[in-house]
């Protein structure tokens, strides 16, 4: 027998119109770093990401993990390998994994 609803909620809801919320989806995909630079990175993707769409990289250079945000500027389909190569940008790097970035490219960048 089920039990009768209980209101538990301590604040208020209210309804919203449509289209004034938006949901983000959240995924984390494993990619290959092709090449990085200083400003972005080329990486092979088994699924495709949107142009615009934002994100985090989370890599070890040499000892040092970094996490960079980054935006997608460009997709393209590898007919090769089955999967996507996506030009990512750096946005707003911060000055320890520019330091870090330095130090793994031994100064060249």
């Amino acid at each position: 027998m089920s039990q009768p609803f209980v209101e538990r909620r301590r604040e208020p809801r209210f309804a919203l119109p449509a289209g004034a919320a938006q949901a983000e989806r959240h995924l984390t995909v494993s990619v290959r770093i092709v090449d990085m630079a200083a400003s972005g990175a080329l990486l092979a993707s088994p699924v495709p990401l949107e142009v615009g769409q934002g994100g985090q990289l989370r890599v070890r250079l040499g000892d040092e993990p970094i996490e960079a945000n980054i935006a997608v500027r460009r997709v393209a389909a590898d007919h090769h390998k089955h999967g996507y190569n996506i030009g990512a940008a750096f946005v707003a790097l911060t000055d320890a994994v520019r330091e870090a970035m330095k130090r793994f490219f031994g100064g060249v960048q």
